[in-house]
């Protein structure tokens, strides 16, 4: 258990001891007044991840909010077409029944599109759907040969390896008894 943590979990405790034993509860002024750890804002920024696609050449404003159904999207998710863009963002910011697969599963799927699209790109938005997004990408313009310019992201070493393991995956295709 991290250094961080053992107050939260020492206030936990406290508290259903007290509940236990029918005591007064603590006081939970140490809980409410404690600085916010990183990892709580990550957390944040996860569960309200939204993904912007830019269609770099277009200069216009986004307009009008014109909801997508992309194949493979999240019901968690709406999609927009906004004519210069595709925003991706989170149906009901508060849902505990939204993960971080309902995000990169919209991400890939608005990747999809784009492809279609043939638009150069830029990406905004949440790191993870970002670089779904980027792979989905690169995995298509391979398949399909069809390359779309991004503009404006360095993928890393580790995104890199990922392209490569979903080439060579669905160049091998299905081991023999395996389900498609």
């Amino acid at each position: 258990m991290s250094e961080e943590n053992q107050p939260y979990h020492k206030v936990k405790s406290d508290i259903w001891e007290a509940l236990v034993k029918n005591l007064p509860l603590p006081d939970l002024g140490s809980v409410l007044n404690r600085p916010i750890t990183p990892t709580e804002v990550y957390y944040l920024l996860q569960q309200f991840a939204t993904l912007t696609i830019w269609d770099v050449y277009n200069l216009d404003s986004p307009g009008e909010l014109v909801p997508m159904n992309l194949p493979g999207m999240s019901p968690h998710y709406h999609v927009y077409d906004r004519g210069c863009c595709i925003v991706g963002t989170p149906k009901e910011l508060f849902s505990h029944e939204r993960t971080l697969v309902d995000a990169l599963n919209t991400a890939r799927a608005m990747a999809d599109e784009i492809q279609k699209r043939g638009w150069v790109i830029e990406f905004a938005g949440f790191d993870k759907m970002v670089r779904a997004a980027w792979v989905e990408l690169q995995v298509l313009g391979q398949t399909q040969g069809k390359t779309i310019e991004i503009l404006h992201f360095n993928p890393s070493e580790r995104d890199l390896k990922i392209v490569e393991a979903q080439l060579r995956s669905q160049s091998t295709g299905p081991s023999p008894g395996q389900e498609i």
